[in-house]
Order: C-alpha cells, then structure tokens, then sequence
C-alpha cells in the first residue's frame, strides 16, 4: 500500500471511530437525562472488517480502551510500542460491593498480576509492553474474579502508546 492511500484510510478510519464515539456520549447523556439505568444502555455499531493495518508515528500518541457492562476487559498492546496507563475509571458501582479489579499481563517472556485502584488517576504511570495480552479481572464479595465487566460498570483506561526503542520489545 502506497503512503497516499495508507494515509487516506487512516484519516477515514479515524473519521468513523470519532463518528462513534460521539454517538456514543449523545446517547449517554440522553439516556442520563431519561434516568436510564446503565444496563438498559445499548449501543451496537456494525463495521466492515478492515485489513489489518501498522500504527506509525514516532512519539506519545494518547491511547485508552473502554469496556462496558457485560463485555469482555481485555486488550492486546502492538509489537514495537509500550502503553503507559496514567488514568483508570471505573464507574456506576454505586450502592453495591466494592469490586476489586486487577490487571493480568502475559506475553512469551512476561507474567504480571497487578490490583489497581479504581476511580483514580495512577500515581505512577503503569507501563506495558508491546506483544502482551493483557485482561482486566473484576471480583466483588459475593462473586469469584472475572474478566466480564460486572452489571452496571463501565471502565475506561487511558494514557499514551510510544514507540519502544526496541521493536522486539517483550
């Protein structure tokens, strides 16, 4: 793929996930102003599979994941780069157990098993390296540890991917 049209699908990909995202917090906000509780939020977005494609820049680049209610808490770092986590949310547990929530990271040459707090930034930036899988485990008291984002719970990660200077990172 030639550098024009590898641009120009980045640009419209880029496009579509900020047409998402946007329909995303209007429904939100709709739905908080109806009083609609969070599991009764739904938003399904349907998109052609796309050629996987190489992320290319040369600095920090503000990266984050979101999970809803339900869904699967797992995210795969790309080869080459590392993803330092400065902020962690995790919301709408309100009047019911505490939930626990840890952080499991596995690559060939890795195994990482951390307990995060949630609902504040990160006091120190936690970093992850590229080629790792890495899955979010949520327990409350009254259920065993699991990688489904528990009934009205959103989470949301965020904070910058670099390049590593190494693209054999781990």
């Amino acid at each position: 793929m030639n550098t024009p049209v590898a641009n120009s699908e980045n640009s419209r990909v880029a496009a579509e996930l900020l047409r998402i995202a946007a329909m995303a917090a209007a429904m939100r906000v709709i739905c908080m102003d109806n009083q609609v509780r969070s599991r009764e939020q739904v938003l399904s977005v349907n998109c052609p599979p796309r050629p996987a494609s190489e992320i290319e820049f040369t600095g920090r680049v503000p990266f984050g994941f979101a999970f809803t209610e339900g869904k699967e808490a797992t995210f795969r770092v790309p080869s080459g780069h590392r993803f330092a986590i400065e902020h962690l949310l995790v919301s709408g547990a309100d009047g019911r157990e505490p939930i626990d929530v840890h952080m499991v990271t596995r690559s060939r040459r890795l195994f990482q098993h951390l307990s995060l707090a949630a609902g504040c930034d990160v006091t120190t930036p936690i970093v992850i390296h590229g080629s790792t899988e890495n899955t979010l485990l949520f327990r409350n008291a009254f259920e065993p540890s699991s990688s489904t984002v528990p009934p009205d719970t959103y989470v949301q990660i965020w904070g910058y991917l670099e390049p590593t200077e190494d693209a054999t990172s781990m």
